[in-house]
């Protein structure tokens, strides 16, 4: 196998085994505990992510910065409002920052995968776009289910629903930018 695809694999990894541990905790013990452990998982294959790509991705900063700083809350105050909003949050900040960078031509997206894909300017725009809409449609999403579902439900649209929709996103994605490199 391919070295593209046990990097690919190890990212996956990192990406969702704190989710999966959230998950699996939560069923047996609570959202309050399934919180703990997923902070802590999160800060660990954050740390890790660090470690084995030897810089600090921004998305992996924002997002784990994110989950341990609301999930300590819940934890502390034993109030699962916090951890329920932070998908909320993150998203808002990411989907805004590429608004403001598609409509002020910053082209965010550009430099910090610019040394990875090799694309034109409109390309560039596109998929500041789709990501855009996408992070504001997430968080449509996860308000939908904090409001109107309890705990489990929550957790069963953030693990069954948004982790899926998102791998399939960034695949089509992928597969634009794959298209656009061949060519």
């Amino acid at each position: 196998m391919s070295r593209k695809f046990w990097v690919g694999l190890r990212a996956a990894l990192l990406d969702f085994l704190p989710l999966t541990l959230f998950f699996i905790t939560n069923s047996i013990d609570g959202i309050i505990t399934g919180t703990l452990v997923y902070l802590l998982s999160t800060a660990i294959a954050t740390a890790l992510s660090v470690w084995l790509q030897k810089r600090l991705p921004l998305f992996a900063l924002v997002a784990g910065s994110m989950v341990v700083g609301l999930g300590l809350i819940t934890v502390i105050l034993e109030d699962p409002f916090f951890i329920k909003v932070q998908p909320t949050l993150t998203n808002i900040i990411f989907g805004t920052g590429l608004a403001w960078s598609y409509f002020h031509e910053g082209g965010v997206l550009e430099r910090f995968f610019g040394h990875m894909f090799q694309l034109n300017n409109p390309l560039w725009r596109q998929l500041e776009l789709r990501w855009c809409v996408f992070f504001f449609a997430l968080a449509a999403t996860n308000e939908l289910a904090r409001i109107f579902l309890d705990d489990n439900g929550w957790l069963y649209i953030k693990f069954f629903v948004v982790a899926p929709a998102t791998t399939i996103f960034s695949l089509w994605n992928l597969q634009t930018i794959r298209k656009a490199s061949n060519q």
